[in-house]
């Protein structure tokens, strides 16, 4: 299954052109190191719950009003993007998984994990 335009967009933004075309290209799944080296993630940690605490305590300290404003300027053209092109991507997503070669793969990936669970 292809990535839609917004997710190929944001992983762009997020790790550079090159690497998402390479990543979204080959369905690369990344290591928790190689996450981290291309910026995929922020950091590793072998205690995610506590460490979650720690950076919602963290985030919680900036005033909610800076944190609104930094998170609507910074995102604001994709979201306009998105409302834009809401219909272009639903039909886009439905010819998709309509597609035969895509519920054949969607058959073989469920056939598999119900083998799985026996």
């Amino acid at each position: 299954i292809a990535a839609p335009y917004w997710l190929a967009d944001l992983f762009a933004r997020t790790i550079g052109p090159r690497e998402a075309e390479v990543g979204l290209g080959l369905g690369k799944m990344y290591s928790p190191q190689e996450a981290l080296e291309i910026g995929l993630v922020d950091e590793l940690s072998e205690d995610v719950s506590k460490r979650c605490v720690e950076v919602a305590e963290e985030w919680s300290k900036v005033p909610h009003r800076g944190r609104s404003l930094a998170k609507a300027m910074t995102r604001r053209a994709l979201a306009e993007e998105l409302v834009r092109r809401k219909q272009e991507d639903i039909e886009w997503f439905e010819g998709m998984v309509e597609d035969e070669a895509v519920q054949r793969g969607i058959g073989e990936y469920l056939a598999a994990l119900s083998s799985k669970k026996k």
